[in-house]
């Protein structure tokens, strides 16, 4: 969910064999996210602004909140 639909993250690679993460799987998803003027890492960062903007706006009811997340999250 993080990675895939709030786009505030990225999926880490997983093993063909048994379907664990492996040392290389982690370390490439971190280089992705840290990687200055990277497209993914921009992504994250942006999306992070976003996210961290609209949960710490003033006057956000609970209600609200629900229905953008709902509204956000929903597949297209």
């Amino acid at each position: 969910m993080m990675g895939r639909d709030l786009k505030v993250g990225v999926e880490v690679e997983k093993g063909d064999l048994d379907g664990l993460f492996t040392k290389d799987g982690v370390a490439k998803a971190v280089e992705a996210v840290i990687e200055d003027g990277g497209e993914v890492a921009e992504e994250v960062r942006s999306n992070h602004a976003k996210w961290r903007e609209f949960f710490s706006g003033k006057g956000l009811g609970s209600s609200y909140l629900d229905r953008e997340f709902k509204l956000q999250v929903a597949p297209h």
